[in-house]
């Protein structure tokens, strides 16, 4: 034990409550990581003393303050003016270098919580990675079974111990042991010992030493022995102080640098051996054992006061060879195993590959969805018969005057610029959940099996991008194209027809023919996109979209007329908003022409295009009221009730 005594004197104006904090600096192993005890003895005016007590050895109960166990402190109280002189007395168990820091800390400072510094997430974040690569090699460990897998286990967890116990000291042991604080130099010595240890045997079977360097191994495995004594002496000695503590703390450092000394020099004999897997592990190993030994050396015969974080580095450089280790490990075995297979393997991945890429040029033939509406996984399992019905919105579309287009053009330039269109609005159905089921020449047709909206959206977005090709042929020369849409929903059969030598995928259905003929009246009326009645009810809003009833229309071969709706959003930001402005007038109009009011449904007309000449629409519509107007029965003209459009 040492003592020395502290003078205190408080301000005259001020009385001073904290603490004296007696920290030990230094290093020595096996760590002690604060004084085993400390007594604070004060005398006072009329021969009293009063005791308090602190240090490793003393219960969580005893201290002065219960939860500060790294920190030996005795609690200070002074009136204002007043001197007080301590005596203190510190005992510690390592033979080596002692240097005490005492300090003056307020109550606030004692009450205030740990501080979370950079040090502290930096450690954190370490033992964060340390866990995860423990719960990846157990994992390995449970799927091979192999011993080198459990004792790069038992490594990482010696050293995750280590570094928690040794920086997180308050915390883990006021929780866990407050009965028994002393026991973390135990500890802590024993996770040392067992950890080098485990390094080692980790190295020897991984290099395979008892087979490829009988001689290296036994060397090995005497200073294991060694280094396991001299951990066990330790523990021993200094649970159960006697004659062979003193002996013990003179041979420690001269038996651990042999031990030390022993397994670098096998290190670095296999370090220039010809076994990969020998220079694999000892090159990592060699510096961080030279590090050890420097830093042994320098805990001896120096004053450096920390170097806990040297010391880490040291032991997750171990950590980072063995990992390294063992992905080298687990590569060469995967590439021996790859290696032996591949000359059996070879021409059964060659037809493999073939008849995946048979596949996947079938798919772009039949689209994957269309087979994924039929329960098949690929065209491999779509047989002749194979159909299923659905509810689907059915979208055409067509190329204005494809025909005065492809005049003006060679055939493969009119290949070209069809090949490039579909390009352009493959990818927007597929994007908005629809599939494309068939390309047209001039057009397309596409299924929409989800929303009504999907199948809108994808219309909108392709009006869009025709407005911006426009912009670049007609930065060529090149005179703009523009395509009708018609959109109809209902009941629609998807099958596979054929015979045993041909297959298609088809769909059958008077849905895709009502969908075909709503395409066409876009040309009638002068506008892009048109839908019918179906999809409009079945819009979950419809007025997310700027849409305008038209009328109702007798198309070709049908019995029933077909109520269709325009929808404007594919047009340019302008005329959507001459649309919006004239929507409710528009409508008027339309309500007008039904009921047989020409002339004011011809006023409303005129009205709607004063605001917007190119709505072709309104100026179809006004058209007709003229006509009706001409006639010679006005007003009671009953021969117009619906517009028959044939195509």
């Amino acid at each position: 034990g040492y003592w020395f005594s502290v003078e205190l004197s408080a301000p005259t104006d001020q009385a001073f409550a904290g603490a004296l904090a007696v920290e030990r600096k230094g290093n020595c192993w096996p760590y002690e990581f604060t004084f085993r005890e400390v007594d604070a003895y004060t005398v006072t005016d009329d021969g009293r003393v009063l005791t308090q007590v602190s240090g490793m050895s003393r219960s969580q109960d005893e201290r002065a303050y219960a939860d500060k166990l790294r920190l030996s402190a005795v609690r200070v109280y002074l009136p204002a003016g007043q001197r007080q002189t301590l005596w203190i007395r510190v005992q510690h168990a390592e033979d080596c270098l002692l240097r005490i820091a005492c300090s003056l800390r307020s109550a606030e400072t004692m009450a205030r919580a740990r501080a979370i510094d950079a040090p502290l997430v930096i450690l954190s974040l370490i033992l964060g990675g340390v866990l995860v690569l423990i719960f990846v090699v157990a994992l390995l460990y449970f799927w091979f079974r192999e011993p080198v897998y459990l004792w790069y286990l038992v490594f990482a967890a010696m050293l995750f111990l280590g570094i928690l116990f040794r920086n997180y000291t308050d915390e883990a042991f006021n929780l866990l042991l407050p009965g028994r604080p002393a026991l973390i130099t135990y500890l802590h010595t024993a996770f040392d010992v067992v950890r080098v240890i485990a390094m080692m045997e980790f190295g020897r079977i991984f290099i395979g030493t008892r087979e490829k360097f009988p001689v290296l191994d036994k060397v090995m495995l005497g200073a294991m022995a060694l280094l396991g004594f001299i951990g066990v002496a330790g523990l021993y000695s200094r649970t159960y102080a006697n004659g062979l503590t003193d002996l013990w703390f003179v041979l420690r450092v001269p038996t651990l640098l042999a031990c030390l000394l022993l397994m670098l020099g096998a290190l670095l004999r296999l370090a220039v051996s010809k076994d990969i897997y020998a220079r694999i592990f000892s090159y990592g190993i060699v510096v961080s054992f030279a590090l050890i030994i420097v830093r042994i050396l320098e805990l001896r015969f120096t004053e450096v006061v920390n170097g806990l974080d040297r010391q880490v580095l040291i032991q997750l450089g171990m950590l980072v060879t063995m990992s390294l280790a063992l992905a080298y490990r687990f590569r060469a075995l995967a590439d021996e195993k790859a290696a032996a297979l591949e000359e059996k393997l070879s021409t059964e991945r060659r037809n493999r590959d073939q008849l995946q890429r048979i596949n996947e040029a079938s798919n772009k033939f039949v689209p994957h969805a269309f087979l994924n509406q039929l329960g098949k996984a690929n065209i491999l399992d779509a047989t002749l018969g194979d159909f299923t019905e659905r509810v689907v919105t059915v979208l055409f579309a067509d190329i204005r005057d494809y025909t005065g287009l492809s005049e003006q053009m060679t055939p493969a330039d009119t290949f070209r610029f069809v090949t490039h269109f579909n390009k352009l609005m493959g990818p927007i159905i597929t994007l908005h959940e629809g599939f494309i089921n068939q390309y047209l020449g001039d057009g397309l047709m596409a299924l929409f099996p989800g929303r009504v909206e999907d199948a809108v959206q994808a219309a909108i977005d392709m009006q869009h991008t025709v407005a911006d090709y426009n912009r670049l042929r007609a930065a060529v020369g090149k005179r703009p194209i523009r395509i009708g849409i018609g959109l109809h929903r209902g009941p629609l059969i998807m099958g596979i027809i054929g015979d045993d030598q041909r297959l298609d995928a088809a769909t059958i259905s008077d849905t895709v023919n009502v969908a075909s003929r709503i395409e066409g009246l876009t040309k009638y009326f002068g506008c892009d996109v048109l839908m019918s009645r179906e999809c409009y009810a079945d819009l979950e809003d419809e007025k997310a979209f700027t849409l305008r009833y038209l009328m109702r229309v007798f198309a070709k071969g049908k019995e029933q007329p077909v109520a269709v709706y325009e929808c404007c959003d594919g047009l340019s930001s302008e005329a959507l908003g001459f649309r919006q402005n004239s929507g409710a007038t528009f409508a008027e109009g339309v309500e007008h022409y039904e009921a047989k009011r020409f002339g004011k449904a011809a006023v409303a007309f005129r009205n709607v295009l004063d605001e917007d000449p190119g709505d072709a629409p309104a100026a179809f519509y006004l058209a007709k009221c003229e006509a009706a107007l001409a006639s010679p029965v006005g007003e009671d003209w009953t021969a117009v009730e619906r517009v028959t459009v044939k195509l």
